[in-house]
């Protein structure tokens, strides 16, 4: 059965392609095209947790306004990763003054969402957080416009209580 949450997961792109599972999820689930409409559907819900989608287009955006992106890769059932979204992320990326300082994308490693890299390649998450040699959620990751890491990057998340 398709919950909310799988419900959230698409997007489609201004480019004007379906962004989000992978054919062969919907095949292999062999989901109904009502859960289908309703994953179109939903479509705003998961624009708006700044979830990849076209690295390429926010690289150009980078490169005009002369500003890092942050990528954060996370996993679904990851408790840590909520605390960072929750914590540091949703307040940076609502922030319109952050939103002038830096470009915050969110990368499911353990998701078959489609996006564009950095190359303008249709990729899914989690093998683009796989040629990204990520494999422990959460870790952030700066890039600059050409895709290219520009710092050091973070694993793990401050201690917060996750009870």
């Amino acid at each position: 059965m398709l919950d909310l949450s799988s419900a959230c997961n698409v997007l489609v792109s201004s480019e004007g392609f379906l962004m989000g599972l992978r054919p062969d999820f919907l095949a292999v689930r062999r989901l109904p095209l009502i859960a289908v409409l309703a994953l179109v559907v939903s479509a705003p819900a998961f624009a708006d947790g700044n979830y990849a989608t076209n690295l390429k287009r926010d690289a150009r955006r980078a490169a005009r306004d002369a500003v890092p992106i942050l990528v954060m890769f996370s996993a679904e059932y990851c408790a840590y990763c909520k605390v960072v979204k929750e914590y540091y992320l949703d307040p940076m990326a609502h922030d319109s003054a952050n939103r002038k300082r830096v470009i915050v994308r969110i990368v499911e490693i353990d998701s078959a969402w489609m996006m564009i890299d950095f190359d303008g390649k249709r990729v899914f998450h989690d093998t683009f957080a796989a040629n990204q040699a990520v494999a422990l959620p959460p870790t952030l990751k700066f890039y600059d416009a050409q895709g290219r890491e520009i710092l050091p990057e973070i694993q793990g998340s401050p201690n917060h209580d996750l009870s």
